[in-house]
């Protein structure tokens, strides 16, 4: 299977190169913004794997959407792999074939937005752990079951949020885990770090 995998550069999403790391017969695009023909570097390919930041409507790369419904036409065709928050949206409203993430938690500041208390060093052991998890369960015959079973400690609630949040066509998100069910759930920690934000030097004007 030819396999593409559209990463763009951000030093927060590095972990995520473990996902592909080693594989030598990869595609890898770390630069889709600029790459002259993308889509048909889509089309030349069987699975496409998109890592990195993202809402709803797609994989972003800064600001900028890099893979949004223009592509999901050629995607339909294809075996996905989608590590952002809310691809699960993304996936199920264009009917993509493959393994898909909700919100996940891989920064500090993520987890502080869903109300977990979560160090530097917890979300640096969890994304390793996702990771390897996610990479290794990819040749099993069954994944999910794969996936749930390698990515531990279930006892912190960092973990069990990610563990949560990853999902298949047999095991769809559904609505539950879409943007606005997330921002009802986490209402009022999302409150509590925007008042924490005004109260700084410079943010007098954010609430």
């Amino acid at each position: 299977m030819r396999t593409l995998v559209i990463h763009p550069i951000d030093p927060t999403t590095d972990f995520l190169i473990g996902m592909y790391e080693g594989q030598t017969d990869y595609t890898v695009e770390r630069d889709p913004l600029n790459h002259p023909n993308l889509k048909q570097l889509i089309m030349d390919h069987d699975c496409i794997m998109m890592l990195g930041h993202g809402l709803p409507g797609g994989l972003m790369e800064r600001h900028k959407t890099v893979i949004d419904q223009d592509y999901a036409v050629i995607l339909r065709t294809k075996f996905c792999i989608g590590i952002w928050c809310y691809a699960c949206v993304f996936f199920e409203r264009h009917a993509l074939t493959g393994y898909y993430t909700g919100m996940m938690i891989s920064e500090v500041q993520e987890a502080t937005l869903m109300g977990i208390k979560a160090s530097e060093e917890d979300v640096k052991v969890s994304n390793a752990k996702f990771v390897k998890a996610f990479r290794t369960s990819l040749d099993e015959p069954n994944f999910l079951r794969s996936f749930k079973s390698r990515y531990y400690p279930l006892g912190t609630d960092l973990y069990r949020f990610n563990w949560e949040r990853v999902f298949t066509n047999e095991q769809p998100a559904g609505s539950k885990f879409g943007l606005f069910a997330e921002i009802k759930r986490s209402r009022s920690s999302m409150l509590e770090y925007l008042t924490g934000l005004s109260e700084m030097d410079g943010w007098d004007g954010l609430m």
